[in-house]
Formats: C-alpha cells, sequence, structure tokens
C-alpha cells in the first residue's frame, strides 16, 4: 500500500514538472528566437514479485516475469529547435537566422552562442547583444587591405561600425562608355586640314599669344626686318606665293592671321596647338600651304597636307564627371566626332579651372560593318587637374566585345551612357548585411563595402546544447564543437537583414498540454487519497 502512495506521489512531480515547461514555453510565446521546451516521460523502476523462468523437461512451460511499477519520473527535457517565422522590423541591427545555425558572441572570456539577433552598437561603435556581450567576426574582411576603407583592427573580433566616419574620396581610374553612335548617313562638311604636329613650346602646347621666338625649336631667334616666305596653292587653283614680315614681337596668332587674309574661300583659325585651314565652301576641297624660312625654324611638321578629307557633320557630346586623387570631382566634355564611315574619334575637354587634358584624343574608334564595336583597346587620356602636381591617367573602355555590352554604330539616334570608378568624399551612414553574413557598409556619395564578416557556428547535436538565460547557449560535452563559418554553407543558414526570429511556441499546443498537466495531476491526486482512504480502512480493522 504505501508504494501505492509514492507511485502516486511521482506521478504528482513528473506532471508538475510538466506543467512547469507548459507553463516556460507559454511565457517566452513572445521571446525572440526562443525554442520551446518538451518533457519526456519514463517509467521508473520496477518491483519484481517473481522473475521470468524456462520450461523444463517436465510438464511445466515457462513462465513471465511478474512486476509492478513504481511510478514514472521526467526521463528528459529537450529543445524543439524548428524554424520560428520571421519578423520584419526595418532595424539595420536586426539579423534573423534563416536555418540552422547561431550567432556567436563573447563576454571576453567565454563563448556563447544565440540565435536572437536583436544587436546594437555601443558607445565605442561595436556591435552587442543584450547584456553587452560582443558579436563576433571572422577574420580578413574589413580589415587593412590598401584598397577599402578598414574599421577592423587585426587580432580583434569584435565588430566595429563608426557610424558618421569619414570616408575619402577615390581617383577615377577607369570609365566605360556604352550606348550609340548613329549609323545615319551625312555629308561631309567643308574640308578641314590640320598642321601635322601641334606648335610647342618648353611648357606644352603653344597659343595664339606664343611667340614664335617661344617655340620649341627655335634655331635663331627671328629679329626685326626677318621674312617668312609661305607657298601654296588656293581652293581655286592659284598658286599662293607670299612673304611675311616678322620680328622679335611676332606671335603665332599674327601668322594666322597672315594666313587667313591670303587666301580666298578658306578661313584660317588656330586651336589646341595646331594651324586650321577650313574651306568656306561644303564639300572636298584642294589647296595646300608650306611655310619656309631662312634656317630660323623648322615649320615641315607644322605644314599643311593636302590628303586630309572633308569633316563629317556627325558629332555628339556628353558631359561626364571624373573624380580626382583628393575626390573633387570635375565635370568633362566628351566630344564623339564621325571622321570616316564606321570610324569615330573622341576627344575630351574641360573648364581651364578645373585644369588641363594633357593627351585629350582617342583618334580612332572603329566598327564593323554590322555596327558592332571593332576597336578592343581601352586607350589612355591624361588630366591634369588644378592643385595636384602629378597627372591622373584614366582608362576608357568602350564596354567589351559584347554588342549587348558595347558601344554600337546603329542606325538610332546617339545615346551614349556612361559609369566611372571613382567617388568623391563621404561618411558612413548605414549598413546592410547580406545573406552570407558580410556587413556591408553604405556611405553617403552611394559607396557600398564591406565593414565585416559575421562568425556563424553551426553544431552536429544542436540539442546537446545548454541554455543559459539571456537567449544565450553554451556548448557541452554531447553537443560537440561549434563549427564556425560563412552563413549559407556547411550546416550554416542564411542571414537575413532587418527581421528577427519569433519564437516556435505553438500556443494552441501548449493549451493543450496544459490541459493534459492539469488532468495527469488531478488523476495521479486521486491515487493518493484512494491509497490514503485504503489505508484508514485497514487501520480500522483493529477497532
Amino acid at each position: 500500500m504505501p508504494n501505492a502512495l509514492l507511485t502516486g506521489v511521482s506521478g504528482l512531480l513528473a506532471h508538475q514538472r510538466l506543467l512547469e515547461v507548459v507553463g516556460s514555453n507559454i511565457s517566452n510565446v513572445n521571446t525572440t528566437a526562443f525554442k520551446a521546451q518538451r518533457a519526456i516521460f519514463a517509467d521508473m523502476m520496477y518491483e519484481t514479485i517473481q522473475p521470468a523462468t524456462s520450461a523444463n523437461e517436465g510438464n511445466r512451460g515457462g513462465t513471465n516475469p511478474n512486476q509492478i511499477g513504481l511510478g514514472v519520473k521526467i526521463s528528459q527535457t529537450d529543445r524543439k529547435f524548428s524554424q520560428g517565422s520571421l519578423e520584419n522590423t526595418g532595424e539595420q541591427f536586426d539579423l534573423a537566422m534563416d536555418g540552422p545555425g547561431f550567432f556567436v558572441v563573447t563576454d571576453g572570456l567565454q563563448e556563447f552562442y544565440t540565435r536572437s539577433g536583436m544587436f546594437s552598437l555601443d558607445n565605442e561603435g561595436v556591435l552587442v547583444a543584450p547584456g553587452g556581450y560582443r558579436v563576433k567576426r571572422l577574420p580578413g574582411v574589413g580589415e587593412p587591405d590598401g584598397i577599402n576603407p578598414a574599421f577592423q583592427i587585426p587580432g580583434e573580433d569584435m565588430i566595429r561600425v563608426p557610424l558618421g566616419a569619414s570616408l575619402p574620396g577615390v581617383a577615377t581610374n577607369e570609365v566605360t562608355l556604352t550606348g550609340n553612335l548613329s549609323a545615319q548617313l551625312s555629308e561631309p562638311l567643308s574640308t578641314v586640314k590640320v598642321s601635322n604636329t601641334p606648335f610647342r613650346t618648353s611648357s606644352g602646347k603653344a597659343d595664339e599669344l606664343t611667340l614664335l621666338n617661344e617655340l620649341t625649336g627655335i634655331n635663331i631667334p627671328y629679329q626685326t626686318g626677318d621674312t617668312i616666305q609661305i607657298n601654296g596653292v588656293n581652293v581655286d587653283g592659284t598658286a599662293v606665293n607670299s612673304y611675311m614680315n616678322v620680328s622679335d614681337t611676332t606671335t603665332l596668332g599674327d601668322l594666322v592671321t597672315f594666313l587667313d587674309g591670303l587666301y580666298d574661300g578658306v578661313t584660317t583659325t588656330f586651336k589646341d596647338g595646331n594651324i586650321v585651314m577650313t574651306a568656306d565652301e561644303v564639300g572636298p576641297s584642294v589647296f595646300s600651304m608650306t611655310i619656309l624660312d631662312q634656317g630660323q625654324f623648322d615649320y615641315s611638321l607644322q605644314n599643311i597636307q593636302e590628303s586630309i578629307k572633308g569633316q563629317w557633320s556627325d558629332s555628339f557630346s556628353v558631359p561626364i564627371t571624373v573624380f580626382d586623387q583628393r575626390g573633387g570631382g570635375h565635370e568633362v566634355s566628351l566630344t564623339f566626332t564621325k571622321t570616316d564611315n564606321d570610324v569615330w574619334k573622341m576627344n575630351a575637354d574641360m573648364s581651364i579651372s578645373d585644369g588641363v587634358v594633357l593627351e585629350d584624343e582617342i583618334s580612332e574608334i572603329t566598327f564593323n560593318d554590322d555596327g558592332t564595336l571593332s576597336t578592343t583597346s581601352s586607350p589612355v587620356l591624361t588630366f591634369a587637374f588644378s592643385g595636384i602636381a602629378s597627372p591622373q591617367s584614366v582608362r576608357f573602355s568602350f564596354g567589351g566585345s559584347s554588342s549587348l555590352e558595347a558601344l554600337t554604330h546603329y542606325e538610332s539616334d546617339s545615346d551614349i551612357r556612361w559609369t566611372q570608378n571613382g567617388t568623391e568624399p563621404g561618411t558612413l551612414v548605414s549598413v546592410n548585411v547580406e545573406a552570407d553574413g558580410q556587413v556591408q557598409g553604405i556611405a553617403s556619395n552611394g559607396v557600398v563595402f564591406a565593414i565585416a564578416q559575421l562568425a556563424i557556428a553551426g553544431f552536429s547535436n544542436v540539442k546537446g546544447l545548454m541554455a543559459v538565460g539571456g537567449s544565450l547557449y553554451e556548448r557541452t560535452l554531447n553537443s560537440g564543437e561549434p563549427e564556425i563559418g560563412l552563413a549559407g554553407t556547411g550546416s550554416r543558414g542564411e542571414i537575413r537583414g532587418g527581421a528577427l526570429e519569433t519564437s516556435n511556441v505553438d500556443i494552441a499546443f501548449e493549451f493543450t498540454r496544459l490541459i493534459v498537466a492539469q488532468r495527469g495531476f488531478a488523476a495521479n491526486a486521486r491515487t493518493v487519497t484512494v491509497s490514503d482512504a485504503m489505508l484508514e480502512e485497514l487501520t480500522n480493522i483493529i477497532r
């Protein structure tokens, strides 16, 4: 009879524990990333009245053991690590695990694991979990590499996110041009002839104010009374033969003015260090000009050549922005001019206040008969920006060989699109976390760069982890060692930024278990009361 009392008591204790487990689950129905527990019942030891026997050689067969159970116990509680629903919060430091895996945090002495990604920044800009536990990262990403902004310190495993930190500008070293240059037919304009080689001085290209005596290559300086002989052919085929009086004050502008008045039907100008002669009438023209002197200067390289064709009317300009080494932006005008069938050139120019383009022309951009790009090279133009000593080389790419990406030469209108890899200075304004756990910084200038890589842990037996409160777990002998790596690899799920994992407690199921615990407790209480009544009857026998 006492055993019946003890059996009933064991049932009461077991169902009391069940009620505690169910109550804990219900109380954590809104706890971020909480994993519901369950209580597993098992019978206790047995009182053996008679052991089993085997059949003997006589007429008696074997018998089964005769046992009476002595109650019930909670043999184990474990957790259901099923995925909880994901709830979007919009908070940049809220992270959810989608699939197996744990965030790794530390108090500086011990490592813990959590699925609650409700993180924030402390006063030092370090990413922390509730309770001040620092979120750990993988080494490498975000550390100094000489290219990208670096906020992480090698040898440390914490994640630094210094919102508001200044970011330097990046100089442009590549511009990609795509789109279309119109192949619609047009007639050449007037013939334009340009001197073969620009006039230069010791400091660069000459201009109209440059004295003849300042030109590179002058042998004997001009003096008052010297002359320059000019021979050639006019547009009507008549010969040109004249002399220009020069002195030590004669400029290239004076020479251009003299030539402009010497030829009929031809306008003479000076541009980018060259003498430019343009026929006034549309269509091809034949004219020539040769400058001779008495040995002071060799003009043969600057003479106008007869083989130059008429200029085409097709041209198209597009402004782009190029950033210097300090992150300053400069507007550069790119002008595309058709020079022949399926051949264009590109010239770059910018305001004198921004600087000068030292190498300013890409002479041949060629296309195939079907309008696809033939040019495969990526020419380089050189810019000298004001206030910066060293010139800056910028490579121009026309989009590669694929017609889907490259510059084309179709009948549609001209439309040039461009991208470049430079940036102005900015500040770190926000972050975004990718599915693989890479923390990306977003700057005010639109630049996106890697700040850090979250460390994600996986376990061979997650049910072997021990909960220590605060939504934290620690490893045990039965959980196995953590397998730490990238999210989305191995036994690790992916990260969802701006979201949190909700509790996986099924409230309807828990209410059902609550009733089960209550009824089980009541039934075992009846065992105790009935046993007590029977003992009372037994006691009354001696009255």
